[in-house]
C-alpha cells in the first residue's frame, strides 16, 4: 500500500518544510491499491492545485516548454510529471499501472481535468483491452484495443478478475465515466513535438474565418446485401453520417462545408456535392485551410479508402469480386498536406491509430493535423448492420456525437470525444443473445476502446483569453554597411548597397510564435516569409534611397515592423 506522509504547505509558496513524523497510511482508492512506501515521498500539499498535468520522458521536458506558457496564460495551472519519476514513486505491475495509480492519488487533490501524455506507445503505453473474454488474440484488432481510456476512467476496476487480460466484457467492472480527460502527442522526437506544440498554439491563438471550413469527406460503406463478416449488410452512405452533422451541428453554427462523396460506380452516393470524392480533389482541398475535417471510408493503419461497386453480373448483389477499394488518402500525403494550423481531423473507420506507428501519428507529427481522432482497432457497427442517423448507434454515432460535443456545446477535444463515448455507452449498448450473434457484443466494446484522441486535450475551436502583445522584429541586414553583390565590405553611416542582397530579419513572439514575416519596399509587399530563416533576396533593378520595412505576425494576429533606409544600385 502507499505510505503517504504529513507535509506542512508552502511558505511562500517556495519552501515546503516537513513538520512531525511521518505515518504510515495505508490507502486504497477506487479498489485499487496504491504504491506501496517504505520511505517518506514528498507530495505536493493540498494548497497546490493543478487542472491539467502533462506525462512524459525526462527527454521531451524542454520541448514542452512553450506550450506550459501557452496553457498558463490562457489559465490552467500546469504540472509536467516525467513518468520517472512517476515510476520512482508509485508501484504496479507495468508503466501503465503506474501511471494510473498516480493519476488516482493526485486526480481528487490537484483537481485535475485534463491529462496530456507526451510520447509515443512505445515510450508511454497504452493499455491492451480484450473485450471478448474468450478470445485473448494480441495484436490482432478484431480482438484487442489499444487504449488511453484506462487513464481517464479512474474509478473502474480494468482487471477486477485478476487474470491479466484488461478490459473484459462481463469479467471485469469499467464505469466509463472518466475523472480526467486524456490526449496524446504520439512522438519522442524533441523537435517533432515542439513544432506540434507550436501548431496547437497557432490553432487556439487564431480567429481566422478558416476555422469555420469543414471538410467532409464520405466514401460508401456498404451495399444493400452486400456480405462482409458482420454478415449481409444493409446500405451504409457515409454522406448520410456527413449531412446529419451539417445539418445538426454544422449549419447552426454558421460553418463553411466542403462536401466530397462517392460518385462513381453503381448505386453511388444520392446525396448532393461539391466534389467527386477521390484523392486529387482531398489534396487540392485539405491545403486550403480547414478548422475541421470529418472523413468517413474503410480504412487501413496508412490509408484510407473509397468503397466502390464497380461491376455487376446481372444479381444485382454486390459481390466481392465486383468491389473495389480505391484510396482517397494515404499518409504519404501529409507531405502535400504541411500546415502551419491544420485541422481537427475525426477519422471514423478502422486502425487509423493501429500500432505504434500510423496514420493519425504521421499526420499530428508532420503538420496534416493538430488533432487526429481514430481507432487503434477494428471499429464496428451496431446490431443494426446500417447507419442513417444518430440513434442507430455504433462508431459513426461516436463520431456523430463528438462534433456535436465539440461544436453544439463549445467543448474542448478530450470533453467532446469522451462525452460522446459516454452517451454511446449509456444509450447504444445491447445483450448478446442468440439472434444477434453475428455481432458480437464484445465489438460494441471495442468501439469504447478503440476511439482515441492523438492531440491536446484541452483545445477547442475557441478560446476565452486572446494574445494582445506585439511580437518583436529587426532588420539584422543589411545594417549601417557598404554592401557589394551581398558581401559586407566596410562600415558606413547608412545603408549603401551595390548589386543585390539578402535581407535579413530575426522575429520572436514568447506567447503564440511567429506567424510570419512580410518585406516590403516604399510599402509596397514584395514577399512573405512563413518560416525560419526570415530572409529575402532583394533582387530587382532599382536604385536611389530607399525604405525597406519587415512587418511580423504572430500567430493571434499581433503586428511589429521595423523599417531601415537604403541607398541601393542594382542594375
Amino acid at each position: 500500500m502507499l505510505e503517504v506522509a504529513k507535509m506542512a504547505k508552502y511558505i511562500d509558496g517556495l519552501i515546503c518544510i516537513l513538520i512531525g513524523v511521518g505515518l504510515l497510511i495505508p490507502m486504497v482508492t477506487g479498489g485499487v491499491v496504491l504504491s506501496q512506501k517504505s520511505s517518506f515521498t514528498p507530495v505536493v500539499s493540498s494548497c497546490d492545485g493543478y487542472d491539467y498535468v502533462i506525462v512524459t520522458t525526462t527527454d521531451l521536458e524542454n520541448s514542452i516548454t512553450h506550450l506550459k506558457e501557452w496553457k498558463e496564460f490562457l489559465g490552467y495551472s500546469v504540472k509536467v510529471v516525467t513518468i520517472s519519476w512517476i515510476s520512482s514513486n508509485y508501484q504496479g505491475a507495468d508503466m501503465q499501472e503506474k501511471i494510473r495509480n498516480f493519476l488516482i492519488d493526485t486526480y481528487e487533490e490537484w483537481g485535475i481535468h485534463y491529462v496530456l501524455i507526451v510520447g509515443s506507445r512505445n515510450s508511454i503505453p497504452m493499455r491492451d483491452c480484450y473485450p471478448d473474454p474468450a478470445t485473448h488474440k494480441n495484436n490482432d484488432p478484431y480482438f484487442m484495443a489499444a487504449t488511453d481510456y484506462y487513464y481517464a476512467d479512474l474509478t473502474g476496476d480494468w482487471d477486477s478478475d485478476g487474470d491479466g487480460y484488461f478490459g473484459e466484457y462481463s469479467e471485469d467492472n469499467m464505469d466509463f465515466h472518466p475523472e480526467v480527460y486524456v490526449g496524446r502527442i504520439p512522438s519522442d522526437d524533441p523537435d517533432k513535438v515542439e513544432e506540434i506544440c507550436q501548431r496547437i498554439i497557432g490553432f487556439e491563438s487564431s480567429s481566422g474565418p478558416w476555422k469555420k471550413n469543414a471538410l467532409l469527406l464520405g466514401a460508401v460503406v456498404s451495399y444493400e446485401n452486400e456480405v462482409r463478416s458482420l454478415g449481409a449488410m444493409h446500405r451504409t452512405d457515409g454522406a448520410t453520417l456527413m449531412e446529419e452533422c451539417w445539418n445538426d451541428i454544422l449549419k447552426p453554427n454558421d460553418f463553411t462545408p466542403t462536401k466530397m462523396y462517392e460518385k462513381e460506380g453503381i448505386r453511388p452516393s444520392e446525396y448532393p456535392c461539391d466534389y467527386p470524392l477521390n484523392e486529387s480533389n482531398v489534396l487540392s482541398e485539405w491545403r486550403k485551410g480547414y478548422g475541421i475535417v470529418n472523413m468517413l471510408g474503410h480504412s487501413a493503419p496508412a490509408a484510407v479508402y473509397r468503397h466502390v461497386w464497380i461491376s455487376d453480373d446481372g444479381d444485382e448483389i454486390p459481390e466481392i469480386t465486383e468491389l473495389r477499394d480505391i484510396r482517397f488518402l494515404d499518409e504519404r500525403d501529409v507531405s502535400e498536406l504541411c500546415l502551419k494550423k491544420p485541422p481537427i481531423v475525426f477519422s471514423g473507420g478502422c486502425v487509423q491509430l493501429y500500432t505504434s506507428r500510423n496514420m493519425g501519428r504521421t499526420f499530428i507529427e508532420d503538420g496534416g493535423a493538430v488533432a487526429f481522432i481514430g481507432s487503434t482497432a477494428i471499429s464496428w457497427y451496431n446490431i443494426t448492420k446500417k447507419w442513417d442517423d444518430r440513434r442507430d448507434g455504433g462508431s459513426l454515432s461516436i463520431d456523430y456525437y463528438f462534433f456535436h460535443y465539440l461544436i453544439n456545446e463549445n467543448q474542448k477535444c478530450a470533453d467532446a470525444l469522451y462525452n460522446a463515448k459516454v452517451y454511446y455507452y449509456e444509450h447504444f449498448g445491447f445483450p448478446l443473445t442468440g439472434e444477434n450473434q453475428s455481432i458480437k457484443i464484445s465489438a460494441f466494446y471495442q468501439n469504447l476502446y478503440g476511439f482515441n484522441l492523438y492531440g491536446d486535450p484541452s483545445l477547442g475551436l475557441t478560446t476565452d483569453k486572446t494574445d494582445t502583445d506585439p511580437p518583436t522584429v529587426t532588420i539584422e541586414k543589411p545594417g549601417k554597411y557598404l554592401y557589394i553583390s551581398d558581401r559586407e565590405i566596410i562600415p558606413t553611416g547608412t545603408a549603401i548597397i551595390l548589386g543585390n542582397i539578402t535581407v535579413s530579419v530575426s522575429a520572436a513572439d514568447n506567447l503564440t510564435g511567429i506567424d510570419g514575416i512580410e518585406f516590403y519596399v516604399d510599402d509596397e509587399l514584395k514577399a512573405t516569409v512563413e518560416g525560419e530563416p526570415y530572409e529575402w533576396l532583394w533582387d530587382e533593378r532599382i536604385m536611389g534611397r530607399h525604405t525597406l520595412k519587415a512587418v511580423a505576425y504572430d500567430n493571434a494576429g499581433n503586428t511589429a515592423a521595423a523599417e531601415q533606409r537604403v541607398w541601393i544600385i542594382n542594375i
